[in-house]
């Protein structure tokens, strides 16, 4: 199947977004590569994308945590060289659950993968995948194109100069979040975040200094009752 992308295609690409948002993302970016009509939709590559049953894609979901056997299909396919101009692709949904032996267990053939194989990894939790992971990849953020984008405190922490403890405060009091979405809602700013620091072109210390905020106050993240102490906290430390 050839590529029908003008661009090629990056050997390795982190989607992450709700799970819903992230799984349209790659069927669309599928569609596009191995459609020879460039994802019109109806034909044959199209539907059988979508249904998960087309023969140049290996799709992995696990109940749990990703295993070793899970991911063996993978080194037996990549073991075979592609003919020229033939894509391959390993999409794996909810890679969070990839373990840290099995994250390391992918990194050489994630960093330079044979002639025409991919790796998509969609996750709704960036800071649950590894680092060498992350490294590896070029990340893509689908949280701004949600309902996510609307939610105050977290259009707040996106701009460079917070807004005033008093308007703070009333966004506080009018939200109330919950421990759930306070988790939920700092993932949307760490990938807001690392992809400010990606675009900038050049060293962006608001961007490192908030990243290693926001990756700090996800590895703590809120007991029962406490969100909008930890919001205030958060709010003391970026301001």
């Amino acid at each position: 199947m050839k590529k029908n992308n003008s661009q090629p295609l990056p050997p390795a690409q982190l989607f992450i977004g709700p799970n819903n948002v992230t799984l349209k993302k790659a069927q669309d970016l599928l569609q596009k590569t191995l459609c020879p009509n460039n994802g019109c939709q109806n034909c044959l590559a199209c539907r059988q994308i979508l249904d998960q049953q087309h023969h140049c894609i290996l799709w992995l979901e696990p109940k749990k945590n990703y295993t070793r056997e899970i991911l063996e299909p993978i080194f037996k396919q990549i073991s075979f060289s592609l003919e020229p101009e033939q894509s391959y692709f390993f999409v794996f949904q909810k890679a969070e659950r990839l373990t840290q032996s099995c994250s390391n267990s992918l990194l050489k053939s994630v960093e330079e993968p044979p002639p025409g194989y991919h790796f998509l990894f969609l996750t709704e939790r960036l800071q649950q995948i590894l680092p060498t992971i992350q490294s590896r990849c070029t990340a893509n953020s689908f949280y701004e194109s949600t309902e996510n984008q609307e939610y105050p405190l977290t259009q707040t922490f996106k701009n460079a100069v917070v807004c005033a403890p008093t308007v703070f405060l009333k966004l506080i009091g009018q939200c109330n979040p919950s421990e759930q979405e306070t988790v939920e809602q700092l993932d949307v700013l760490l990938a807001h975040w690392l992809e400010k620091n990606k675009t900038s072109g050049t060293t962006n210390k608001t961007a490192q200094k908030n990243i290693a905020i926001l990756k700090k106050a996800l590895e703590n993240p809120p007991m029962p009752g406490s969100s909008k102490l930890f919001w205030k906290n958060l709010y003391l430390q970026m301001k």
